[in-house]
């Protein structure tokens, strides 16, 4: 699962200060929906995403009636000191402005987090709003935030299901996205 919001901070990051950096550069104010050319002109694109602390493969295809609507389907993996989190995304996007686009999504994840007496394992489900700021028409930055519902059960050697926990949380993620394929 993507970083957790704690005290208005991601990371050390301002929440709020980070959106306003993506929203940034958009133009004089907001405009009304105007799409970039070099957005449009592709019908496909594929790209590699980092985000803390991992990579994943995300392919946006053009909706037909309107190539300023965008459907994108994303893997994220997620790795650090032996836990790992694997991961798909669904979203909807929205060319708002010449170089920010506006999205909704799902997402759903299975995680796992070994431990000294035990390990935990689970899944997440998440639905997110967010913006997409293209810093040149191959690079751009995400940022989104949304309820996630974590869903975890613990287990002590071979003794599975000894334990589970589920909660509702604000989670926020912050990638960077390189298309390496447009077409």
């Amino acid at each position: 699962m993507p970083a957790m919001i704690k005290s208005g901070t991601i990371g050390g990051f301002y929440c709020g200060g980070v959106f306003l950096l993506l929203l940034a550069g958009c133009g004089q104010g907001i405009r009304p929906t105007v799409t970039a050319p070099e957005r449009t002109a592709y019908k496909e694109k594929m790209g590699i995403s980092a985000n803390y602390p991992g990579i994943g493969l995300r392919r946006s295809i053009a909706m037909e009636s309107d190539p300023s609507n965008w459907f994108v389907m994303e893997g994220r993996g997620q790795f650090l000191q032996g836990a790992w989190n694997g991961g798909a995304r669904l979203v909807f996007s929205r060319m708002y402005w010449r170089t920010t686009a506006l999205y909704a999504g799902f997402e759903g994840n299975y995680f796992k987090v070994p431990g000294g007496v035990s390990t935990m394992h689970g899944e997440g489900f998440e639905l997110f709003i967010g913006a997409e700021k293209y810093i040149i028409p191959r690079l751009s930055a995400q940022f989104d935030i949304g309820p996630a519902y974590i869903y975890t059960h613990a287990s002590r050697g071979d003794l599975p299901g000894q334990g589970f926990l589920d909660c509702l949380m604000f989670v926020a993620d912050f990638s960077i996205t390189y298309y390496f394929w447009l077409k």
